[in-house]
């Protein structure tokens, strides 16, 4: 990946992190969706516990 076995290029360096980045980045939008996911679930069961109860919180 570089000019010998020590050393890197700076193109493969940056290479490198970017790669690092887009990875984290899938990351990130996996558990943003899962937030997502868990929030409307949390609003549905306290949809059905206020339905449950009277409208009680």
């Amino acid at each position: 990946m570089g000019t010998d076995e020590r050393h890197i290029a700076t193109v493969d360096a940056d290479g490198v992190a970017l790669v690092a980045i887009q990875g984290l980045n899938q990351k990130l939008e996996a558990k943003e969706a899962e937030i997502t996911d868990l929030r409307q679930r949390l609003e549905k069961l306290e949809r059905l516990m206020n339905q449950n109860n009277g409208g009680v919180k």
